[in-house]
């Protein structure tokens, strides 16, 4: 019983050994011999015209899709090369081959073409904007086979050459412009130095939303007064607002019905002071002038003049618009005011300004808008008009209201502006009898 039972388990033992040594086997080559590489084939890596100097890749694939490169050896034109690169020398053509132990690729044929000869060049202007006297041109030479060949050539602006590709324009003129680059001559460039646009003084335009019984707008005449102290360039638009009953305690004599450009602002309350039409001065104005003041200026790009007159009641304004070289909005709009100083009225004051007195008796009003003799947002420009270094010249006709106290203080105020921002672009005041030239910088 126990040899038996000892040559069963030598049995069972042989056996175990049989089956663990076939499952080694089975994982070192799972599938037999599917996976072992029968060929390799050589491919360039990258697309594209080879010329002297270009550096060309290679690549080596098995039949299995593996990638065989870093093991395989490259050869090209028979010279086993260095890694899967090769740096091309001259032209002509190359003949690629590979090898991977025992196995030899296709070869392949690669051309590597001569080096571009270019045998004309092109000189160029860079960029297209107006050129004017101080500006600072650039120039650029390009090859017939799309080199830029700039740093080589010599420019020359009136034959005289130049130390790099740029030149520093002095003066209005024509400037004739060429090129030599190794031997060759490029075209002749023209470049007009054009006279500098006209510019203008830049007025600023406060319109100031107040009411005699108002007790915080005093404020802003206050500042307003702060602001002529320190510039003579703003032109000052009192908008009065209130009831026309005289029994209402926001009776005002002088209100105008201005509820367009409230809306257009999107007015919440009394006293708002804008600035330009659109830009609110910030509270408090008196402390806030140098807002007002930093809007002025000599660099408009349109400027007004203004020739009024008046017949009996009858009013007669002949406005002029000169748009200088650069001026970019096509879509503009003129507003015609009629305004008027030294009107005398209670003025309520909630504030400490004029020596905090309540109410300031005949309290002076000036600047009060009295008549619009054009639509409040303005009366369009013709776009065919809108040209650069051109005037445009309309008349604007009308009559004196009946609430006038005193012709000799009225005033006009034309206003142009950017029918689409509604900004105003540029404002001028003037009194009956001026003959106003345009206020060029």
């Amino acid at each position: 019983m126990k040899i038996r039972f000892s040559t069963k388990i030598l049995f069972f033992l042989s056996a175990l050994t049989i089956l663990g040594c076939s499952s080694s086997s089975d994982d070192e080559n799972p599938g037999g011999n599917t996976n072992t590489i029968t060929s390799i084939t050589l491919a360039r890596v990258g697309t594209g015209t080879l010329f002297p100097g270009d550096t060309v890749a290679f690549e080596v694939k098995g039949n299995t899709n593996a990638v065989v490169t870093s093991s395989s050896s490259i050869t090209v034109n028979g010279t086993p090369i260095n890694g899967s690169s090769y740096q091309t020398n001259s032209a002509g053509q190359l003949s690629v081959s590979a090898t991977y132990e025992n196995l030899t690729s296709n070869t392949i044929q690669i051309t590597v073409d001569p080096e571009p000869v270019i045998t004309s060049i092109s000189l160029f202007r860079v960029g297209n904007a107006p050129i004017y006297p101080g500006d600072t041109v650039t120039f650029q030479v390009v090859g017939d086979t799309s080199e830029n060949v700039t740093s080589q050539s010599t420019i020359s602006v009136n034959g005289t050459p130049l130390a790099n590709n740029t030149y520093q324009t002095t003066t209005v003129g024509n400037l004739d412009v060429t090129a030599t680059y190794d031997g060759l001559n490029s075209n002749s460039l023209q470049v007009i130095v054009a006279p500098p646009p006209t510019k203008f003084t830049k007025n600023v335009l406060i319109e100031d939303y107040t009411g005699t019984w108002c007790q915080f707008c005093p404020r802003v005449s206050h500042a307003i007064d702060l602001v002529n102290g320190q510039t003579d360039d703003a032109i000052i638009v009192a908008i009065h607002r209130g009831s026309t009953n005289p029994a209402s305690g926001s009776y005002d004599p002088y209100n105008f019905n201005a509820g367009a450009l409230e809306d257009m602002i999107n007015l919440t309350g009394y006293p708002t002071a804008m600035l330009d039409r659109t830009t609110d001065w910030t509270f408090p104005e008196p402390n806030n002038v140098a807002q007002v003041t930093n809007l002025t200026g000599d660099d408009a790009d349109l400027g007004l003049a203004i020739v009024p007159t008046l017949n009996g009641n009858n009013v007669s304004v002949e406005v002029k618009v000169k748009f200088g070289g650069e001026i970019a909005a096509t879509d503009l709009r003129i507003v015609l005011y009629l305004l008027e100083d030294g009107l005398e009225f209670n003025q309520t004051n909630g504030t400490s300004y004029y020596g905090g007195v309540n109410p300031l008796v005949n309290f002076e009003h000036n600047h009060v808008l009295r008549a619009a003799y054009t639509d409040l947002l303005g009366e369009s420009i013709p776009s065919s008009e809108v040209v650069g270094e051109e005037e445009y010249t309309t008349t604007i006709i009308g009559s004196l209201p009946a609430s006038i106290e005193n012709n000799s203080n009225l005033s006009l105020v034309a206003i142009v502006v950017d029918a689409i921002t509604n900004d105003a672009i540029n404002a001028r005041s003037a009194n009956f009898g001026d003959s106003q030239t345009f206020e060029e910088e």
